[in-house]
């Protein structure tokens, strides 16, 4: 399988990592842990919605910080919408 995702030693303050690995196509990634272990802050730097130290990337691209990036049968869902890439409404919690 080719490699869609990359992470190298990403870390977000003491709460995540830091963290190495790699997500290939086809794969399908799960992230289990007790609330507050940074689960929703990996999948939002995955996403390339934040920025810390270390780097992630897609496919040998790193992303920039407040682009959006296009990609194909991908879905992140937030539970706070101030951070979700387009809210629906803003009083959604």
């Amino acid at each position: 399988m080719s490699q869609l995702m990359q992470l190298k030693d990403v870390a977000e303050s003491t709460r995540l990592g830091p963290l190495s690995g790699e997500v290939s196509a086809g794969e399908i990634l799960h992230l289990v842990g007790p609330n507050g272990a940074g689960k929703s802050t990996l999948l939002a730097r995955m996403a390339g919605l934040t920025s810390g130290e270390g780097a992630s990337g897609l496919a040998e691209r790193r992303w920039r910080h407040g682009r959006r990036q296009r990609l194909p049968n991908t879905a992140l869902i937030l539970r706070n919408s101030k951070i979700a890439v387009r809210p629906c409404r803003s009083g959604i919690t």
